[in-house]
């Protein structure tokens, strides 16, 4: 299932754009290097959380640095080469001649032929998965943020190691709202990020619309965001947790002292593809004499501040 949305059916992938592209080490394939450094230590540091490239990695970097010369509209903004992956956020400057899919397999096609040449990667071995993700920047995403979201890969996977539950419960402040947080907080820093918003007015159309875009960036390492209060959007919360995708969950009520979330939700909060929270001010838009119905005002606030962590 999560194949089919691995590209964005309504997009021109020859078009002018930019795209943030991640590609995943094939399970045969050695590592590309080793993540050093400390977390709480100032960017520009020595040390500053860094992924240090061995043979295979800096085979790796030379190709990336190559990528322009595979066609002169291609230009790499930036990169990282992580142990297991590596990202990249390219500029398509002018309309190219075919599908950018086409240069990212010659892109791994020399990669792999240098390594095997060099004997630092094995005849009948791949080194990358046979597909890439893709996430296709529109106006609202902002480059430097994505160029340091993109930089600051070894300081985030440093941070999942050094804290590797991710049952973390507490309060923080989101967009200036006091609020209860349990699950990963890491998500708020993805720039790739959507709402799950079904109006009464959608029509089917316009909802498969949306579910494909929703659908994709999921597939693709996006984050999706949502009170996922009708069944629809609650259907499709289960199929992005089922595909394995990233989401923030806006919840009506706090969890009490000793309260955990349920079920699979507990699951994926433990695997990190998780993050629940929970504002305080929804207290305002509380039924006291019917705790349990949902108020009008509650779910549009809930939406809102959903779309809000998207900007």
């Amino acid at each position: 299932m999560a194949s089919r949305y691995h590209r964005a059916s309504w997009h021109n992938y020859k078009s002018r754009c930019i795209y943030h592209i991640t590609i995943v080490k094939s399970s045969e394939a050695p590592y590309f290097g080793n993540v050093i450094g400390n977390i709480n230590a100032v960017y520009g540091g020595d040390n500053y959380p860094r992924c240090i490239e061995n043979p295979v990695g800096k085979v790796i970097f030379f190709n990336i640095k190559a990528i322009p010369k595979l066609h002169n509209h291609l230009k790499v903004i930036q990169f990282v080469i992580m142990p297991d992956h590596i990202h990249l956020l390219i500029f398509v400057e002018k309309e190219l001649p075919v599908h950018l899919g086409f240069f990212i397999s010659r892109f791994k096609y020399f990669t792999k032929f240098e390594l095997q040449r060099k004997n630092l990667l094995n005849r009948e071995s791949n080194l990358f998965e046979s597909s890439f993700h893709d996430r296709i920047l529109r106006p609202k995403h902002d480059i430097t943020t994505i160029i340091d979201y993109i930089r600051d890969n070894p300081k985030r996977l440093l941070t999942t190691r050094t804290f590797s539950d991710f049952f973390i419960k507490g309060d923080i402040l989101i967009n200036g709202n006091n609020c209860q947080i349990y699950g990963n907080p890491l998500l708020l820093e993805n720039p790739f990020k959507e709402a799950v918003i079904i109006h009464r007015a959608d029509n089917e159309e316009e909802v498969e619309r949306k579910y494909e875009l929703w659908m994709h960036l999921a597939c693709n390492g996006g984050v999706l965001t949502g009170a996922f209060v009708s069944k629809k959007e609650r259907e499709i919360l289960d199929s992005v947790l089922e595909v394995g995708g990233k989401v923030i969950y806006i919840k009506e009520k706090a969890f009490l002292e000793k309260e955990k979330p349920s079920g699979k939700l507990f699951k994926h909060c433990a695997s990190g593809n998780l993050l629940i929270i929970h504002p305080y001010e929804m207290l305002r838009f509380t039924d006291l004499e019917n705790p349990k119905r949902l108020t009008r005002e509650g779910c549009i606030f809930r939406n809102n501040f959903a779309e809000a962590l998207t900007r």
